[in-house]
């Protein structure tokens, strides 16, 4: 579907790691995003959106193609190769027959800009900035090799990361403030261009989370870096079974970095607006997946916690025109929906491969749902949503999973997921594995469980 209407210009801010639920626009009246939240109030919200596979490589080569990533294909041959480019579950580049939105878009007169901080854009052989006319990577996140560390520490204290803040003084010049100011100067520079693309790869408020403390103490006023060894255990946690006060201090270290983040997208959409950028381009705020902050005694991104904290992620697309703006979209979409519908947009047929939806029909209301569930896969585990159930199982090479790990929510009446209905309710466990196996079959393979 190609929008009657024709915008030139598109802006995305791709985040990765922040979760729905800390935002204010989705309700969250302690975390403090208010960037995001007047950004919100110009733009369409939508309520329903997932990713098609996990997790952060495979949710950008689904939005940059337009194609799922799951089921993955000739996992075998991934599995025994030691290639970047043949990674298992999804953890590819784009391969050589792909054709990335970018692509499309440069070959209608686009000037296309990225600007990242996402550590893997620079691995060899990754090749997402292929087409735009720039690129900048913004190096130092996690374990990218960036600085050498000048002792040998416990893993828990991450000696790159922290050999990689070294020299780290003001808040502008950690990392997500350093993608936002490029971005800054890559509007000053283009901004006249008749069309443009802008495409911010934005890596927090991923962990590690060590913003400046000045951010955490909003949300723990006692906080403090000075415990050094302590706190570095806590910026990418790999705890089991944290206390109460371990998750207190996790979550304020999150949070604190969920703020940073949205103060420095406030600076940077404060300066489109008063270039005026804002009144021809398109804004898409987005992010890839959430994490875990100690719900069900889980911290991180286990593949087999595939609860709405993880999969469930935020999109809000901003029109110049302040067409629909405020309006809140019910109805299951994918990750890849948005580039088809961000080149409709554009006024730009999408090519006939894309297999995500244009989601417009549900904003004009022309359309209630474009389709009735929705299927994630994540490394060895797939869930699938509906309007009533939330069922995560280990795919087809189950071995640690055994089937009693299987689990089954009734959202409607437990929207927390508290409660495993899996026994009272085997035939609609049954139903959704069909469901899978159908998505299998369709990608010309069969899903079977052990």
């Amino acid at each position: 579907m190609v929008s009657c209407v024709s915008y030139k210009s598109a802006i995305v801010i791709f985040t990765d790691t922040w979760r729905r639920d800390h935002l204010g626009f989705y309700g969250n009246d302690r975390i403090k995003t208010p960037a995001a939240d007047r950004l919100a109030s110009e733009s369409i919200v939508f309520e329903d959106v997932y990713p098609e596979s996990l997790a952060t490589i495979q949710v950008r080569r689904a939005y940059f193609t337009g194609k799922r990533i799951y089921p993955w294909r000739n996992y075998e041959q991934w599995w025994k190769s030691k290639d970047f480019r043949s990674w298992c579950h999804g953890w590819q580049p784009l391969s050589p027959d792909d054709v990335s939105i970018t692509e499309i878009l440069r070959k209608r007169g686009y000037v296309a800009g990225l600007i990242a901080d996402i550590p893997f854009y620079g691995w060899p052989a990754a090749n997402f900035h292929r087409a735009f006319n720039s690129y900048e990577f913004i190096r130092g996140k996690a374990r990218d090799q960036f600085r050498i560390p000048s002792t040998v520490a416990p893993y828990y204290q991450m000696p790159i990361h922290t050999a990689n803040y070294r020299g780290i003084s003001f808040d502008e010049e950690y990392f997500a403030p350093q993608v936002f100011r490029s971005a800054m100067k890559w509007l000053e520079e283009n901004y006249r261009r008749e069309k443009f693309y802008l495409h911010l790869e934005v890596w927090d408020p991923h962990e590690f989370w060590y913003p400046p403390e000045c951010y955490v103490k909003m949300y723990d006023p006692e906080f403090s870096y000075e415990k050094e060894e302590e706190i570095l255990k806590l910026i990418f946690p790999t705890i089991k079974n944290p206390t109460q006060q371990q998750v207190e201090k996790i979550r304020a270290l999150y949070a604190g970095m969920v703020t940073q983040t949205d103060f420095w997208m406030g600076v940077f959409l404060d300066y489109a607006r008063n270039l005026g950028v804002l009144d021809d381009a398109i804004v898409i705020f987005v992010s890839d997946h959430g994490t875990n902050l100690g719900e069900r005694g889980i911290v991180g991104k286990p593949p087999s916690a595939m609860y709405d904290e993880l999969v469930r992620i935020p999109l809000t697309i901003r029109l110049p025109d302040g067409k629909h703006s405020e309006k809140r979209v019910e109805g299951f979409a994918y990750d890849h929906d948005l580039t088809v519908t961000l080149l409709g947009l554009l006024n730009i047929e999408s090519p006939e491969y894309m297999e995500g939806l244009d989601i417009m029909p549900l904003v004009t209301e022309e359309k209630k749902n474009l389709r009735d569930h929705i299927i994630c896969g994540y490394n060895d585990f797939v869930c699938v949503r509906d309007e009533q159930w939330h069922y995560i199982t280990a795919d087809r090479r189950r071995i640690m999973y055994p089937p009693s790990e299987d689990r089954l929510y009734d959202v409607r009446n437990d929207p927390e997921m508290k409660m495993n209905a899996i026994e009272n309710h085997p035939s609609v466990a049954k139903k959704m594995n069909e469901r899978i196996k159908a998505l299998w079959k369709q990608y010309g393979m069969e899903y079977e469980q052990p």
